[in-house]
């Protein structure tokens, strides 16, 4: 990759070809797409560069160095590496899976139109899109439960109102991925119930913590209370009286008044 690498001209490989990381992923995402050259279809194929064409003018804009954007000056903002490491990494995860996905149902299974075609030109973006719909519905049901986490009732009950407010996703991700309502039940009480339960427990556990009051402590008059580590208490002497301080002149204060 150092060819590549020394004749690069765009923003977006400059800063990849600045850490040592972002080439790995990336030369691990050119391996992927060498083999699905050889499983796809040449719609599918499409679909899928063109899907990677999207990702990679969103992240790069999102990260601070655009595709087609200004070059950016080295060495490359520690933050921007950052960004774009967490970005690569995701993708890098996400693809293997939507090739995987893409393969396991064929594309004769997709919810039909209304003229009896699949709903997906390709099983490429179907796969991409019950993903997607996938996310959404986790995504809300995640966000529900850490609204209601600080509520009285028990963590299970937490969790069946969390689920109960994100109908809509469900909804979309039942029509998307073709499931039935039978499939969405299970995947609801095998996986996702049990994930929820475990997120409230921990982030009531998390908040309890931080709001608990430093602990309460006796100490002689006069000293000052400083909270210990693990729970426990520090007390610090006061500070021994001043002696021979020499005696101030009310007229002196006049003075400095002006």
């Amino acid at each position: 990759m150092d060819g590549w690498c020394a004749q690069v001209k765009k923003a977006s490989s400059i800063v990849i070809s600045s850490d040592a990381g972002l080439r790995q992923q990336a030369i691990a995402r050119n391996k992927l797409f060498d083999a699905a050259r050889e499983t796809l279809s040449a719609d599918e194929y499409k679909a899928l560069t063109d899907d990677q064409s999207r990702w990679i003018r969103s992240y790069t804009a999102g990260c601070g160095a655009a595709l087609d954007g200004p070059v950016p000056a080295l060495p490359v903002p520690p933050d921007v590496i950052a960004c774009y490491r967490r970005e690569s990494a995701a993708r890098t995860v996400y693809l293997p899976e939507l090739l995987r996905q893409s393969k396991a149902v064929p594309l004769t299974a997709a919810p039909q139109t209304a003229a009896g075609k699949p709903a997906w030109p390709t099983a490429i973006e179907w796969a991409a899109a019950r993903l997607k719909a996938m996310g959404a519905w986790h995504q809300c049901v995640e966000v529900a439960a850490d609204t209601l986490a600080d509520q009285p009732e028990p963590a299970q009950a937490v969790v069946d109102a969390a689920l109960g407010r994100c109908q809509i996703e469900m909804r979309n991700y039942k029509d998307v991925s073709g499931s039935d309502w039978p499939g969405i039940e299970a995947a609801k009480t095998k996986s996702l119930a049990p994930s929820l339960l475990s997120r409230v427990m921990e982030t009531r556990k998390a908040r309890q913590k931080a709001a608990s009051p430093l602990p309460k402590c006796d100490s002689p008059e006069g000293a000052a209370i400083l909270g210990g580590g693990e729970g426990g208490c520090v007390l610090q002497p006061p500070p021994a009286a001043a002696t021979n301080l020499p005696q101030t002149n009310p007229f002196d204060l006049a003075l400095d008044e002006g």
